[in-house]
């Protein structure tokens, strides 16, 4: 029998906002049953639990948020996070909301946060939990997608994907999103409050191309750390999958020991 590595078998997937890095990293999980990391979510409960205090929720302007976002109590609040929580799906769904979307790419910008949250992160790659479902422990590893993951958090990764996409592409899909996330929220819940107008594509362009600028540092070294670039412009979620396992095959192989010619 085949004997694989001692070293837990990493995919480390980077790219912009809306690249379609979530949706490839739960295909590469199932596909290779590992677990899974959405590093973004970190940022977005640090940025809930800024927008919410006491439990009440406070809507506020980007400009005015800014103003009055505490570095100091960010760091305290990553410095306390836990992964476990991540997994409730309603509380997941709080985080997709476009409040605490604008709340996390602040926090994310705080050096104090960003290094609390580092550590969380590596200690995710460097012991990954078995996946949900197999407790066997037959194959150990991660898929971790964010910012700087195989650069920084995870550069002993065997695998580096860079995703990108159009931007008007990236935008339609973050679009559609916020649309399906509002329906879901409607659905779930009986009280008459109006709900917060969706942000148009012609917003959330603007606001990708904000980010994509204040980024492009960031995003050229995590590129260069890639060692396979993937457009997700024309393609469809299956075809991304497909392309990522193909390009990730030899080295779960060389990981599991097994010949690569299988």
């Amino acid at each position: 029998m085949v004997q694989q590595s001692a070293a837990p078998f990493i995919i480390a997937i980077d790219g912009p906002a809306a690249s379609g890095k979530g949706t490839l990293a739960r295909g590469l999980a199932s596909h290779y049953r590992l677990a899974h990391l959405d590093t973004g979510l970190l940022y977005r409960a640090v940025g809930l639990a800024l927008l919410t205090p006491a439990g009440s929720a406070v809507r506020l302007s980007p400009d005015a948020l800014r103003q009055q976002l505490d570095p100091d109590q960010a760091a305290a609040v990553a410095s306390q996070l836990r992964l476990e929580p991540l997994q409730d799906l309603d509380y997941q769904a709080q985080l997709r909301a476009e409040d605490v979307s604008i709340a996390a790419s602040l926090v994310a910008a705080m050096p104090a946060v960003r290094a609390a949250l580092r550590q969380l992160q590596v200690d995710f790659a460097l012991h990954p939990p078995h996946q949900a479902g197999d407790p066997s422990g037959a194959v150990m590893g991660a898929v971790i997608e964010g910012r700087d993951i195989g650069s920084v958090i995870a550069p002993q990764a065997q695998v580096k994907l860079f995703i990108i996409a159009d931007a008007q592409v990236r935008a339609e899909r973050r679009h559609r999103q916020l649309q399906q996330l509002a329906l879901a929220n409607a659905a779930a819940t009986t009280n008459s409050q109006p709900t917060a107008a969706q942000p148009t594509v012609e917003r959330i362009l603007a606001d990708i191309h904000a980010r994509d600028a204040s980024d492009a540092a960031q995003m050229a070294a995590s590129r260069a750390a890639a060692g396979q670039v993937l457009d997700n412009s024309r393609v469809t979620p299956a075809e991304l999958t497909a392309q990522a396992v193909a390009y990730s095959n030899p080295h779960f192989r060389a990981w599991h020991g097994q010949p690569l010619d299988l």
